[in-house]
């Protein structure tokens, strides 16, 4: 005679045999753990209508997601899961306007730059030209005459 609402392990696992004879199904959440091995993390049993979750970790963060460096996965992905909700970036999207408005500054300060040396240059022309006002050439000079000058 069988034996119902028993269990045992198989080769697969636990196996559940139900009060109808039927198995119970129990699954195993697996992963790759850090060593690089499989390791359980847990498991799922299913007894009618009922589910019974056992973990078989202390820290998910130490354990499950370790290979991840401790971070969970997002519920939803950055970009959403049909791609289309990607965070905005400014310089993919506005790029001839950062360029074009670089360019302008850029123009702005060679124009400046450009002016400053003007005025300096002008300046120093212009000292030169009011120093050379009192300058006497020397063929306009004569040598006095002793009365003219005394007269």
């Amino acid at each position: 005679m069988l034996r119902y609402d028993s269990s045992y392990v198989g080769s697969t696992g636990k196996v559940i045999i139900g009060q109808n004879g039927t198995r119970s199904p129990v699954y195993s959440i697996t992963a790759v753990s850090v060593k690089g091995g499989v390791t359980t993390y847990a498991t799922v049993t299913i007894q009618g209508n009922n589910m019974i979750f056992t973990p078989l970790y202390t820290d998910a963060a130490t354990s499950i997601w370790a290979v991840r460096g401790g971070k969970v996965p997002l519920a939803v992905p950055i970009c959403g899961f049909d791609g289309k909700h990607c965070p905005f970036n400014f310089m993919e999207t506005y790029w001839g306007y950062v360029a074009a408005a670089g360019a302008l500054i850029l123009a702005a300060l060679i124009a400046l730059i450009a002016g400053v040396i003007y005025m300096i240059r002008e300046r120093t022309r212009e000292e030169e030209r009011q120093n050379s006002m009192w300058h006497i050439p020397f063929t306009r000079l004569v040598s006095p005459d002793d009365v003219s000058l005394f007269a």
